[in-house]
């Protein structure tokens, strides 16, 4: 952090935080992307085996989309940066 003095007052500015790739997907069951990704690299090839596994789908649904899309990227490309 930097500070300076202008008019009187002390300005400080924040260096930008680092984006973190990893993120919530599913409020209800409080699974993380990469909790997802490690499923699925330990075998769970499909929603219902993540949804089996993780909870994930369970209760309010709204993450069905964002798994599936990960299930997809993650099988296609066997990477977790996408």
């Amino acid at each position: 952090m930097s500070c300076d003095k202008k008019n009187g007052q002390i300005c400080c500015k924040q260096k930008p935080k680092v984006i973190v790739a990893d993120h919530l997907v599913c409020t209800c069951m409080g699974v993380m992307r990469s909790e997802i990704c490690q499923a699925i690299d330990d075998g769970a090839h499909s929603f219902e085996a993540l949804s089996e596994r993780l909870g994930v789908g369970t209760g309010c649904s709204s993450c069905v989309q964002e798994v599936h899309q990960i299930l997809q990227s993650r099988l296609k490309s066997g990477c977790s940066k996408s």
